[in-house]
């Protein structure tokens, strides 16, 4: 785990996370990055966000290597970070989501149709969409007590209409995050 706090991640840093990202997925070696963002950002969250990515890309590597054991029958169920569980039949393949007990079926000719690499990214959209879902949900006794409406969202960001005040507006979001933080671990 990283040892920052997630939930005090702005834009400029997530712009920066996702640019660290991508070198990372590049093969650029973290002194390099260093020496690439020197003078925006400081050294030390650079290595932090390097570090994440790195356990991020190790526990895909593992969760794949399993997701392949299990497609080719060499194990028969896989539990992924206690939110998803695959059971592997003779016919099928179950995949329950734990949260809320939804199961979804593939045939193993349906099977066909994904790789494990396609199918592990399908698992891990949903286990985020669920993840986004309980955080919504968890949030309208708190938004409906300070009128705060939520507009819309777009893959991990949820927008809201807040006034114009800038302390109402870090208000909003550090209750947010802690009423919200039980959900989203």
């Amino acid at each position: 785990m990283p040892n920052f706090d997630i939930y005090r991640i702005f834009p400029v840093e997530r712009k920066f996370g996702k640019q660290i990202l991508i070198s990372y997925m590049y093969g650029i070696k973290l002194n390099s990055l260093i020496k690439k963002l020197s003078g925006q950002i400081d050294q030390q969250t650079v290595i932090n966000c390097y570090n994440m990515c790195e356990s991020l890309f190790t526990n895909r590597k593992r969760a794949l290597y399993h997701l392949n054991l299990l497609l080719n029958d060499s194990i028969k169920e896989l539990n992924i970070n206690n939110c998803v569980i695959l059971k592997k039949y003779e016919h099928c393949l179950e995949i329950t989501f734990t949260t809320h007990k939804k199961k979804i079926y593939f045939t193993n000719d349906e099977l066909k149709n994904y790789y494990p690499e396609k199918l592990l990214q399908n698992i891990i959209q949903a286990i985020a969409r669920e993840k986004l879902c309980d955080a919504l949900i968890c949030s309208i006794p708190y938004l409906i007590n300070k009128e705060i409406s939520i507009l819309f969202h777009v893959h991990d960001e949820i927008i809201f209409e807040v006034d114009a005040d800038i302390n109402k507006k870090i208000e909003v979001k550090k209750s947010f995050t802690t009423s919200c933080q039980k959900v989203l671990i």
